[in-house]
């Protein structure tokens, strides 16, 4: 027995919503396996941050009052610190009355668009998880499940994370030209006087970065990003890599001293490995699917929509004229990728330059980055 569906979505991420949502809301027959597979599932407690460009495309999607009201909680600004000095720079996100930015919980943000697309039609299978996609004549036709039905489609397109369901099935797999990176981060209770208003950022030596979210309550996250061989040993010693990293900081130092730890070290490499192109025959990739963003941009939420709305305005328009889409229809999609993936890299390397802020272009350049407009002016003349 098999099925038959206009697009299949695989992938339990935003992207891999926001497209089945969209394609089910025209009319599409979409069939949606989220793959939950245990290796993808979000970490509890664990937290995406939402900058103000991606508010929009959310109201847009019918999604933002719906994820406010399920757990979240204002982000005011971002600081931007040395090693001298706690602040350096501040870029605020709104006003206190109307914050312009915020955190988001990640298991709440995976489940964000599962009833809105059940409720616009779309088929959506919680139970199986897929195990193959399947070809013929050189182009991708669908997937097996693991209770081994066929599912046929005349487009699948893969929202997986960050390991990639499609890139890795098919070989799409390149290094990528800079290392990976680590990322080591604890939760801390906090005395009010201790709660910062703003997140912060800091430099490293050795080519990293220290960060501090506020979360709900009394509750902070403080974390290092850092290259594999800046502290070695992370995986057998996570607790002691992560604690040599904030000591370089004296300033840091002193404030995880007063402060408590509420639970262990947690430690998440970031995959080396990126994808050459978006899409082959009967497949097109979205969001970390394509590409598994630094940890330190966090713009990958505004990725996610906009490569899951790319997709799905491209494959409405083919299927339309009854047309099976191919590679080459994806040709723009990937240019506009490319281009924000661009905006990505340059943020990470004008926040390692501290000596740099102060000057005016920089800052102002910084700004847009951080409250991620630049993505949105890159791209907005592609496709």
């Amino acid at each position: 027995m098999s099925t038959r569906s206009d697009v299949l979505v695989v992938g339990p991420g935003l992207s891999a919503g926001v497209a089945a949502l969209i394609l089910a809301r025209l009319g599409r027959k979409v069939r949606w396996i989220p793959n939950a597979d245990p290796a993808e599932e979000p970490e509890a407690g664990s937290w995406q941050t939402i900058l103000p460009s991606a508010i929009g495309p959310l109201q847009r999607l019918g999604l933002w009052e719906p994820l406010l009201a399920s757990a979240s909680h204002p982000l005011h600004g971002l600081d931007l610190c040395d090693d001298h000095a706690p602040t350096v720079m501040g870029i605020t996100f709104g006003t206190q009355a109307e914050p312009a930015a915020w955190r988001i919980s990640q298991p709440a943000l995976r489940a964000l668009c599962l009833q809105p697309a059940q409720d616009a039609g779309a088929e959506v299978d919680v139970d199986h998880r897929v195990l193959e996609l399947l070809e013929d004549g050189g182009r991708i036709v669908g997937v097996l499940t693991d209770d081994g039905t066929p599912h046929y489609a005349s487009l699948v397109i893969d929202g997986s994370l960050g390991r990639g369901f499609g890139r890795q099935r098919l070989g799409l797999v390149q290094p990528r030209s800079e290392p990976g990176q680590v990322s080591l981060w604890r939760s801390f209770g906090c005395e009010p006087s201790d709660r910062p208003h703003h997140a912060w950022l800091a430099p490293l030596p050795g080519e990293g970065w220290l960060w501090c979210t506020p979360e709900r309550g009394d509750v902070v996250t403080i974390g290092v990003i850092c290259r594999p061989e800046t502290a070695q040993d992370t995986a057998e010693r996570p607790a002691d890599a992560y604690h040599e990293l904030i000591n370089t900081l004296g300033w840091a130092r002193q404030l995880v001293g007063r402060l408590k730890a509420l639970g262990p070290v947690h430690l998440a490499a970031d995959p080396a490995v990126a994808s050459p192109q978006a899409a082959v025959d009967g497949l097109v990739m979205v969001g970390d699917a394509l590409h598994a963003l630094p940890p330190l941009t966090q713009a990958s939420v505004v990725f996610a929509l906009g490569s899951a709305e790319k997709v799905a305005g491209i494959t409405q328009q083919l299927l339309s004229v009854g047309m099976r889409p191919s590679a080459r229809d994806f040709d723009g999609y990937q240019r506009w990728a490319a281009d924000g993936l661009a905006g990505a890299r340059r943020l990470v390397e004008l926040l390692s330059k501290p000596a740099a802020w102060d000057a005016a272009p920089v800052r102002e350049e910084l700004q847009l980055l951080l409250r991620g407009e630049l993505w949105q002016v890159a791209v907005a003349a592609v496709v």
